[in-house]
Formats: C-alpha cells, sequence, structure tokens
C-alpha cells in the first residue's frame, strides 16, 4: 500500500453510471436510483422476485459489460482506496481479489467495509475503461472488419473523444473552441496536413471547393460557426 489520490482513476459508481447511459439514455438516472434503494439484494434475487422489472435487466446487463471489460482489457486496473486525511490508502487488486470482494462493493453503492478501524473502502476503475465503454459499448464509427489506417485511427479516437465529453455541438460553436477542446489535448503534435485535413470537416460549404488549405487561410475562417 502507498499514498496516492484518485487522480487518473473514476469511482464504481461513476463507470456504472456511464455504462447505463450508454444502454439507457436519459433513463440512467432512473435507473440508477432503483440501484440506489435496491443494491443490497438486487444481485442476490432471481428477476420474478422483483416483478421482472426493466431496471433489475439493465443493471444486470451493465454489471455484466462492466466485468468483461475489466476481464478483457488487461490495462484497466481496479483499486480499494480507503480514504484518510493523512493520505488516501491504496490497493491495486488483482482479477482474483476483485471477484472475490466484488458482492460486498456492488451491493453497498461501490464501498466495502475492509476494517473494524478504518472507513469504509471504495472502488475506483481507471479512467482506460472510458475508451473500451465508448468502442465497445458504443461502438466505433467503423465496423471490426474495416482495417484503419492512421488517419482513420485518429477519426475513431476523436469520434470516442466526443462522445466520452459528450461535447456540447450548438450553433454557436466555432472550429477554433472545436479544435482547442477536443483535437489539440489529444493530438497536441498534430501534423500541418492532417490539422488542414480534420479542420476542412467544418469549413464552410462555399469554401470545400478550395484546392489546398495554407496555415492563413485556418485563421481566417476559425470563428465560422459549424452549422453551414
Amino acid at each position: 500500500m502507498k499514498d496516492l489520490n484518485a487522480v487518473g482513476k473514476l469511482n464504481f459508481t461513476e463507470c456504472l453510471r456511464t455504462i447505463l447511459y450508454e444502454y439507457c439514455g436519459e433513463e440512467e438516472s432512473e435507473t440508477y436510483a432503483y440501484y440506489q434503494k435496491h443494491c443490497a439484494f438486487i444481485f442476490k434475487v432471481e428477476p420474478d422476485v422483483v416483478d421482472f422489472s426493466s431496471h433489475y435487466f439493465k443493471l444486470h446487463g451493465a454489471i455484466r459489460s462492466f466485468e468483461c471489460l475489466y476481464q478483457t482489457h488487461k490495462d484497466v486496473d481496479l483499486y480499494e482506496i480507503v480514504p484518510k486525511r493523512s493520505g488516501d490508502e491504496v490497493t491495486v487488486l488483482s482479477r482474483a481479489q476483485f471477484f472475490e470482494k466484488r458482492k460486498d462493493f456492488y451491493e453497498n453503492e461501490g464501498r466495502r467495509i475492509s476494517s473494524k478501524e478504518k472507513p469504509m473502502s471504495i472502488l475506483y476503475v481507471s479512467e482506460t475503461i472510458l475508451d473500451y465503454i465508448y468502442k465497445d459499448i458504443k461502438g466505433s464509427l467503423f465496423t471490426k472488419s474495416f482495417s484503419p489506417n492512421e488517419f482513420t485511427s485518429q477519426l475513431d479516437v476523436i469520434y470516442r473523444e466526443i462522445k466520452k465529453k459528450n461535447y456540447p455541438f450548438s450553433d454557436s460553436t466555432t472550429v477554433k473552441e472545436f479544435f482547442r477542446d477536443v483535437i489539440e489535448p489529444i493530438y497536441p503534435k498534430l501534423s500541418l496536413n492532417d490539422q488542414n485535413l480534420f479542420w476542412k470537416f467544418f469549413k464552410p460549404r462555399e469554401s470545400l471547393a478550395t484546392p489546398s488549405v495554407d496555415r492563413s487561410s485556418l485563421y481566417a475562417f476559425a470563428e465560422t460557426p459549424l452549422k453551414h
């Protein structure tokens, strides 16, 4: 164990709600409220006990997706964190340790009594799982049979970044804002050629006939709203 904080991690309930939102959309909050009310027993009973509630199946499906992503992608880690004023006490859980303790976490909103002398521990997951949630659950821009080149791979990453951030496009959103908010954080050293290509996606319709785009022209339309 060592003192760490939760940077680069999200707690289990945030992760569960993200998965639920991908499955349920705006109904996620209702299903999560159902989970909060019934988490102590909802994973112990058969569906007939709760009159075959749709929330029951959504929750079980979300949990199975969470476990599948965790088990499938080895760069996803789980952490049991005991919050302390002197510094968080963090344990990186092995796969075996997690599956041994998982019911305790599921049945208490991601918390577990680990010791009588310590606060309840909280289950955290590395943020790398978000990439897989949006890619494996929400889907990629491309089918699995498609072999992307470097540029199309960048497109897919940007697409998933937009989904991850739930990026708020509006009539007033400018190309410059989109580039600053979405593209630059993940591709800070993007080549000028690729920058030109991405900028061209949002050029005004009447400008698309231009055969090439130099850097000065990029800034000429940088404040152009995304809506044509």
